[in-house]
C-alpha cells in the first residue's frame, strides 16, 4: 500500500514525508510505503496508492486538473490538498477532499490527518446471524448499529444490512476512541456518516434517522459538534 506525496518542492515534500513515517512508526503500523513524486507520469506507476498528498498549485502543471482525472479513475482514494493559500479550496471541493494542509506544515493537523485515516482503515469482524464465517468489514463502510433487543443490525454505506447477537454496549467499549457516537440506546453511528442533525435526531448519509437521547442532547451535540470541526 502506498502513501504518494505529489509535489515539486522537495525540501517541503521531505517534511511531510518524515512526519508520516514517524507517525506510522510511533503506532508500530507497517505495510505502507511513502513515495515523493513529481509529475504526473510518476504519480501513475501507483496501482497500490492508498492515500494521496497533492500539493496545490503544482508548478507550472494545472495540479487541480491532474487531481481531477486521478479521481474520475480512482474515485475511492482520499485526497488531502497542500497549499500556500485557500484560494483553490472552492475549486477541489467537488473532489471530495479528505482534508487540506496549509504551508508551512503543522505536525498536529498532518497527525489528525494521519490517524482519521489509519482509523478508516480499520476492520470490525462480525459473525451474523446465519452463522456464516466471520466477516471483516473495514469502519469506514459502517454508518451506524442498530439495536433491536438481542439483535444488532449493521448499516453499511453500500445499503446492505448485516445482522448479528450481542450488545450494543459491548461494541461501544470495542470502538472507543474510534469515530463512533453511541447517541441513543439502540443507536451507535458514525460520525463520519452524518450528513445533518434534526430536532431530535442525526440525519445519516443514507437519508436514515438516528435518534439521540432526550436527556442527553446537549452533551451529545457537543461531542459531535467538536469532532466535525477537527475532521
Amino acid at each position: 500500500m502506498t502513501i504518494v506525496i505529489y509535489d515539486m518542492d522537495n525540501t517541503s515534500s521531505g517534511i511531510l514525508a518524515d512526519m508520516v513515517e514517524n507517525i506510522l512508526a510511533e503506532k508500530s503500523i507497517s505495510g505502507y510505503t511513502i513515495r515523493r513524486c513529481t509529475c504526473q507520469e510518476e504519480l501513475e506507476k501507483y496501482p497500490d496508492l492508498v492515500l494521496l498528498f497533492a500539493t496545490i498549485p503544482f508548478g507550472n502543471e494545472n495540479g487541480i486538473d491532474i487531481i481531477r482525472k486521478l479521481r474520475e479513475r480512482k474515485e475511492k482514494i482520499p485526497i488531502v490538498f497542500v497549499t500556500f493559500t485557500t484560494e483553490y479550496v472552492v475549486e477541489s471541493y467537488d473532489m471530495e477532499a479528505f482534508g487540506y494542509l496549509m504551508k508551512p506544515l503543522q505536525p498536529e493537523k498532518v497527525r489528525h490527518i494521519m490517524e482519521r485515516f489509519l482509523r478508516q482503515n480499520e476492520e470490525y469482524v462480525v459473525r451474523d446471524t446465519a452463522g456464516k464465517e466471520k466477516v471483516k468489514i473495514p469502519l469506514q463502510n459502517i454508518e451506524y448499529f442498530e439495536s433491536k433487543n438481542t439483535t444488532i443490525t449493521l448499516h453499511l454505506v453500500n445499503g446492505q444490512q448485516i445482522r448479528t447477537y450481542g450488545k450494543l454496549g459491548n461494541i461501544e467499549k470495542e470502538l472507543e476512541n474510534k469515530n463512533f457516537l453511541r447517541c441513543h440506546q439502540s443507536y451507535l453511528i458514525n460520525m463520519d456518516h452524518i450528513s445533518g442533525m434534526a430536532e431530535a435526531c442525526f440525519i445519516m448519509d443514507s437519508g436514515e434517522a438516528a435518534y439521540i437521547r432526550k436527556r442527553d442532547y446537549t452533551t451529545i451535540k457537543r461531542i459531535y459538534d467538536q469532532y466535525a470541526v477537527t475532521r
